[in-house]
């Protein structure tokens, strides 16, 4: 296997001993480089619609605003109930009410 250029246009020395992977940008897959490694992608359907986009933003947004609370079992609850909620909407694309 002969190496291609580079990134910024050089062609590798021949002599090199390492090997260089240069990765630009991914987007919805998954891979591993390298011997023995495995790969494993969860892709989720996300929000069906706007409404459901909008109900998992105002979560979403619940969560941040409840880390600036001092703990509590009630914060707790909460925060699983949240949870509960944005993991719904994420993988079966809605909230059941």
């Amino acid at each position: 296997m002969t190496p291609g250029p580079t990134p910024d246009g050089q062609q590798p020395q021949q002599s090199q001993s390492r090997r260089t992977v240069h990765i630009g940008s991914v987007t919805g897959s998954a891979f591993a480089v390298g011997d023995h490694n495995t790969v494993t992608q969860h892709q989720h359907a996300g929000p069906a619609d706007e409404s459901q986009a909008e109900l998992l933003r105002a979560v979403q947004e619940l969560r941040a605003d409840l880390a600036r609370f001092v703990a509590s079992d009630t914060t707790e609850v909460l925060d699983a109930e949240l949870v509960s909620v944005a993991d719904e909407i994420e993988a079966a694309g809605g909230a059941a009410p």
